[in-house]
């Protein structure tokens, strides 16, 4: 049953009552004797419309105040089941929307997941090559290095040689 038919259960006489009490005590003031039906009363208290002060004194709500800027109690109330019926649809969506996000998040992270390892799979393991070439350029500079270092000695014999020749050079002359 949806809120417009709850509503039309709702008898056209204490419709129309409530709308003339909220007009009443609108009209003589926030506060005013009036007399309303128990019916009437009832409701109008149950939906927060009016509250009673004491004993056949009443005063407005704001939700009173509410269902007169609307133009009458059946306009408030079917706005008002139209917003609760919009609530309830929108946190539905919302919670629909939700789980769907996490879902979709998930599937984003283990596709991305699967793509990563086939593109380690697919390309070709780089580190060993790169290791090779680098023992390969260590050896070379390790043999340049030796070379060197035999070159250089060989340099110092020579000039070791050189001096040994120019002081027994130098000893002759003397």
């Amino acid at each position: 049953m949806s809120r417009n038919e709850k509503i039309k259960h709702i008898n056209k006489d204490v419709l129309t009552n409530i709308d003339k009490v909220l007009n009443s005590i609108y009209d003589h003031g926030n506060s005013s004797k009036i007399r309303v039906i128990n019916k009437t009363r009832t409701i109008a208290v149950a939906l927060n419309l009016i509250h009673e002060k004491e004993p056949l004194t009443f005063y407005l709500s704001e939700n009173g105040i509410l269902a007169l800027q609307e133009g009458g109690i059946k306009n408030y109330l079917e706005k008002l089941g139209a917003e609760k019926d919009l609530d309830l649809i929108i946190k539905g969506l919302t919670k629909k929307s939700l789980k769907n996000q996490f879902l979709y998040n998930i599937m984003y992270v283990g596709v991305g997941g699967v793509i990563g390892i086939l593109t380690i799979l697919v390309t070709p393991d780089t580190t060993e090559k790169y290791i090779q070439e680098l023992n390969k350029i260590v050896k070379q500079k390790n043999k340049n290095n030796s070379n060197l270092k035999t070159e250089i000695k060989q340099i110092r014999l020579e000039i070791n040689s050189l001096k040994k020749q120019v002081n027994s050079l130098k000893n002759v002359s003397e």
